[in-house]
């Protein structure tokens, strides 16, 4: 989701030619720093004090983001963390967004963008199943192209879908019960698919591949819980069953795709992490999560990391697949466990719901992860003028503004203070692109969260 996300994965974003994020890094395998002009900084090998290839120690550029450090200095983030770069948290916090109408203690959280609408959908009630409880006879949508933004209650008439949710290559919110699979579309519109999954199971999770199946998996079967996988192909309506199974079989777990496009299982029993390759059909055994976490939400986020969001310790970690390990993040305001997580398709992180108490109604509240960014005016001609004005970015950052997604130098750019602020609104000249509609995308470069805004070209 978010469009513009850079390729973390690879340490550089795309595009930027080796510097961080094309918001001034001059590369870590660039011109030799300090040592008084040694070429061992452009050797193409780790030696001397260099903390990883060409870069660290303080004698060579500094090192991108998964690259091997021994101290913050060595970073072009200013992060090392357990002896990798990696892209700084708080700020970005967690900001507040608009609140849900009932608490939903155990949310099931979704996006639909079919039609050109991007709606977010939010389920769920009491932990406990209280009857009473109107949150558990409703679900909320939320239009994130309308004013105001606010959750809108939907109290249905007839029966509607409830299960592991994901988002199909269509843009419809498919959700997988244990004895039905349902279609929700952004126009409203409930559609009851002709298949169930093949294995009937509760509390599974899914996730949808890029090579446009949805892989289900894990969960309570009549037999117990399960690690079954099944594939799920929209396009047909059919089934693939026979995929290898989860090595631990499972339930109260996550599931989200990384960025290396495999399937990760997390959570659950003993904090497991196992990644399915789409293509080999094989599972692997990643890092553990740090604490064993269950009724927990995972989502790959716009900075190409998988987040670990509301389970139990509460505690939010981030994931990258390219160094196998985890890095602590901003907390949420609350220990709220059952949260769930859904990326908007503008970058932002959504953290919905969740209940701090299982004998108690769930809550409300909304956080969003991600710089908080305004575009004025939103629409323009090439050359004229357009600014830029924003906060919760990384402190003491440098911000750049690009037409379209994170490649080459920035069109603009500016700094942040020690609160993550601009020091002064950015502004920019709109470039010669054809008529229509285009995105803007900022990011600062020690976050790297990159929050991508529409605009049309007149």
């Amino acid at each position: 989701m978010g469009g513009a996300g850079p390729a973390t994965d690879s340490g550089t974003p795309a595009g930027t030619g080796g510097g961080t994020a094309g918001v001034g890094g001059t590369g870590s395998g660039g011109a030799p720093g300090g040592a008084g002009g040694s070429n061992q900084c452009a050797d193409g090998m780790k030696n001397g004090a260099e903390t990883d290839l060409d870069c660290g120690g303080g004698t060579c550029d500094k090192c991108d983001v998964n690259k091997a450090c021994s101290s913050d200095g060595d970073c072009k983030t200013g992060s090392c963390s357990r002896l990798f770069c990696a892209l700084v948290s708080g700020p970005p916090n967690w900001l507040s967004g608009p609140p849900l109408n009932y608490g939903r203690g155990v949310a099931t959280v979704g996006l639909a963008t079919s039609g050109g609408t991007s709606v977010l959908f939010a389920q769920g009630g009491r932990d406990d199943g209280d009857s009473s409880d109107p949150a558990l006879n409703s679900y909320e949508l939320l239009y994130l192209d309308r004013q105001p933004v606010a959750w809108i209650v939907v109290t249905p008439t007839s029966t509607v879908g409830s299960g592991a949710p994901a988002t199909d290559a269509n843009g419809d919110l498919l959700l997988f019960g244990e004895t039905s699979t349902w279609r929700f579309s952004s126009s409203g519109a409930w559609t009851t698919l002709s298949t169930a999954m093949p294995t009937p199971r509760s509390s599974c999770a899914a996730a949808a591949a890029a090579n446009g199946l949805i892989y289900v998996m894990g969960g309570d079967s009549s037999s117990g819980v399960t690690g079954v996988l099944e594939a799920y192909d929209p396009s047909v309506g059919k089934w693939t069953t026979g995929l290898a199974a989860m090595p631990t079989p499972r339930d109260s777990f996550a599931a989200t795709v990384g960025a290396d496009g495999q399937i990760y299982a997390i959570g659950g029993s003993g904090g497991a992490v196992e990644a399915y390759n789409v293509t080999t059909g094989q599972w692997s055994t990643r890092s553990a999560l740090p604490d064993e976490e269950l009724s927990l939400s995972a989502a790959n986020a716009a900075d190409g990391r998988i987040y670990a969001i509301g389970g139990v310790p509460n505690e939010i970690n981030a994931y990258s697949t390219v160094t196998n390990r985890w890095t602590p993040v901003t907390p949420l305001s609350d220990s709220r466990t059952g949260v769930g997580a859904v990326v908007a398709p503008d970058g932002h992180l959504y953290a919905i719901g969740g209940t701090t108490n299982v004998e108690l109604t769930g809550e409300p509240l909304v956080q969003i992860y991600g710089p908080a960014v305004t575009v004025t005016p939103q629409q323009g001609a090439p050359g004229g003028s357009v600014t830029v004005s924003g906060s919760n970015f990384a402190a003491d950052a440098t911000v750049g503004v690009y037409f379209g997604s994170v490649t080459g130098s920035p069109v603009a750019s500016g700094t942040t203070d020690r609160t993550g602020t601009l020091n002064a609104s950015i502004t920019l000249t709109v470039p010669s692109l054809a008529a229509g509609a285009q995105t803007i995308t900022v990011m600062d470069d020690r976050s790297q969260y990159p929050i991508t805004i529409a605009f049309r070209v007149q």
